[in-house]
């Protein structure tokens, strides 16, 4: 799935510098028996977690559909669900650049001083500098009026949440590349001898380094821009020594003043940090409160929700807006339609992917697969899948209503056989906003009773 030069930098470049910084080093026989040791009994550690369930799949589906499954996870992968890195935008710029300006001024001047710097470092330091200046005094002007009404809390942050946060996305795709290539050049020092003051132990530093490169291997195949950061958790030990380690040079720069300007850099690390972590969470803040505009004022009140009971688990949903109460409503009779007219033993299939029908409806799915991602059922287990429903004597099914949502659109070229399936054997029986209902030709509701929410 290396379809683009950035996913080469991100998964590629960093394991093969690290490789060959190793492979620079003397080894001795015992330390390469250490090493090869630790590693045995890691393996033998994640045997014990990973063999009963590799047992199982392996006898289910068979030792060939399983390494399939493991490995291969359907053709054409990168082309249905990999999404390549993202160009930063202006957001993503100034994000990256607020955060790699002061560590690389802190890198550059850090050995010499701003006065016995050769020209092109001081050339480059204050143009670095400048724009980011420019850069924060344009973000600030371009983002006043929305900045303004948005603290003044005039308006819903719904407006502006999706294009922030996908600009943040960008950003920590790009800061990630940047952290690994600094932590390649420290180790690269540290294994020339030069160790510095509040540099990390060599060992430890390399360790992570190495485990956080691996790390982007665990969401094989689906090595792309939108698992990046989510695999990438070791990075962050190695991006705080850099900090740290930036901010250390940039206090010698301070002379007197050093204290104050390193609490400063570190500061601004940690401000960015804080803006990260508190706009990735504004969806669960703001489904605890929301901002409606009554007049000139605005209010914080508790967010509306719907409940509905059930024995499992009290289930509910947040309305952010008005037309959500739609939605929710729709579904709720759609399940309330689903239990009328089945038997609480009787199946039912969603299709292609809402395993939340099932859990609401309290009825089983009789196959082995809610989750129709492009082709990740490939067309030999759909027909095994067709067989389950036939066997089952599924009655209802669960479809979206809209042909281009996201999973049935995805999935359209792949999942012809299973279309061609329930046009045939099925009819839409009733429509509920954005679900469908529909009925086997042959089959007759049966009587039931309406679920209770409040």
């Amino acid at each position: 799935t290396f379809t683009s030069p950035e996913t080469v930098a991100a998964y590629v470049l960093p394991l093969a510098a690290l490789a060959w910084l190793g492979s620079l080093q003397p080894f001795s026989a015992a330390a390469i028996r250490v090493a090869l040791a630790s590693a045995l009994w890691m393996a033998l550690g994640i045997a014990a977690a990973t063999a009963p369930w590799f047992v199982f799949f392996a006898d289910t589906i068979g030792v060939g559909g399983f390494i399939d499954a493991l490995f291969f996870w359907g053709k054409y992968v990168d082309r249905q669900i990999f999404l390549a890195y993202p160009l930063p935008g202006g957001l993503a710029v100034f994000a990256i650049a607020a955060v790699l300006v002061p560590w690389y001024c802190a890198a550059v001047l850090g050995r010499n001083g701003w006065r016995e710097a050769p020209p092109w470092a001081r050339v480059t330091t204050a143009v670095a500098i400048a724009a980011l200046i420019g850069g924060t005094l344009s973000v600030i002007g371009v983002y006043w009026l929305e900045l303004r009404r948005f603290f003044l809390m005039q308006y819903n942050p719904w407006r502006v949440y999706r294009q922030a946060s996908i600009a943040l996305d960008s950003a920590l795709a790009y800061l990630a590349l940047a952290v690994l290539a600094g932590g390649v050049a420290l180790a690269r020092r540290q294994l020339r001898g030069e160790q510095r003051a509040g540099d990390p132990p060599r060992g430890a530093f390399l360790a992570v380094l190495w485990m956080g490169a691996c790390s982007f291997l665990l969401y094989y195949p689906r090595m792309d821009a939108a698992h990046f950061i989510s695999a990438a958790v070791l990075l962050y030990c190695v991006g705080a020594v850099l900090v740290d380690t930036g901010s250390r040079r940039l206090a010698e720069l301070g002379g007197e003043a050093r204290p104050l300007l390193r609490y400063a850099s570190v500061a601004a690390v940690a401000a960015f940090i804080l803006f990260a972590a508190n706009l990735k969470m504004a969806p669960k803040v703001y489904s605890i409160v929301m901002l409606p505009k009554e007049g000139e004022d605005s209010l914080l009140v508790a967010t509306p929700t719907v409940d509905f009971a059930f024995a499992r688990a009290n289930v509910y949903f947040p309305i952010y807006e008005k037309t959500h109460r739609q939605i929710h409503r729709a579904f709720i009779d759609t399940i309330e339609y689903v239990r009328a007219n089945t038997k609480p033993d009787e199946p039912i299939f969603s299709f292609p992917a809402n395993p939340m029908i099932y859990f609401a409806s309290e009825r089983d799915n009789p196959t082995r697969h809610d989750y129709f991602l492009s082709n990740n059922v490939p067309f030999d287990e759909q027909v095994r899948l067709l067989q389950s429903i036939e066997n089952s004597d599924v009655k209802l099914l669960v479809i979206p209503s809209d042909e281009n949502d996201y999973f049935v659109d995805t999935g359209r070229p792949y999942h012809n056989l299973l279309w061609a399936y329930i046009r045939q054997e099925f009819y839409l029986d009733k429509r509920f906003g954005p679900y469908d209902v529909w009925r086997r030709y042959d089959g007759t509701p049966a009587a039931g009773k309406k679920i209770s929410h409040r």
